[in-house]
């Protein structure tokens, strides 16, 4: 779960300083976890090491980085964690079928296939608290007998003819989604062959 996607202005302890995005994944008093867009890696930050920061999604500058974080928190822990999911799998079933179908190939949907899930649905839905416990139902509460590779086929082929926004959304997580077993296999090439040669250019 990403609390939020901040750019911030950051001098290290060897006085270094980067402009870096970052992904905030969960912090304390005194850091930050995230991944960081810069070294595409999952990093620690120290909260006084930030000279500067803004939210990425609406360019709010944030001068406490700390409260900001804490209202993001509580705003996620007042949701019902479902509702984003609930209307995911109502208005864009296409697009959740395509995930599903496509992680599922190498065997099952794990932890971290979950995770590139979980982003994908946070971009399509702009709700940047997309839960663990909402790729848990994901992983579990989907009807898995209706992810066959015909079903998977016309789903592309609905959303190519949707807006290029959620088709870009749709290739990009399929094309990380492939990547994540050490040796990608022939049905995943060809899943994802399909989809670039059914979306139009």
């Amino acid at each position: 779960m990403d609390l939020a996607t901040i750019e911030i202005t950051y001098r290290s302890s060897k006085n270094e300083e980067t402009q870096r995005t970052v992904d905030v994944l969960g912090f304390n008093k005194m850091h930050f976890e995230g991944y960081c867009h810069l070294r595409n890696k999952t990093r620690t930050f120290r909260f006084d090491y930030v000279e500067s920061c803004a939210e990425t999604e609406t360019g709010e500058v944030v001068t406490n980085l700390f409260d900001f974080l804490i209202n993001k928190l509580r705003s996620y822990q007042c949701r019902d964690p479902y509702e984003t999911l609930a209307k995911l799998m109502l208005t864009e079933n296409d697009f959740m079928l395509c995930l599903v179908y496509i992680g599922r190939l190498s065997g099952q949907l794990t932890p971290r296939k979950k995770v590139v899930i979980g982003k994908a649905c946070s971009e399509l839905s702009g709700d940047r608290l997309f839960s663990d416990e909402q790729l848990h139902f994901l992983s579990n509460g989907f009807d898995f007998a209706h992810t066959t590779e015909d079903n998977f086929k016309t789903a592309v082929k609905n959303i190519a003819k949707s807006d290029s926004r959620k088709r870009n959304i749709l290739l990009e997580t399929v094309r990380q989604l492939s990547k994540i077993p050490k040796k990608i296999t022939i049905n995943e090439v060809d899943a994802l062959k399909f989809i670039e040669t059914s979306f139009p250019v």
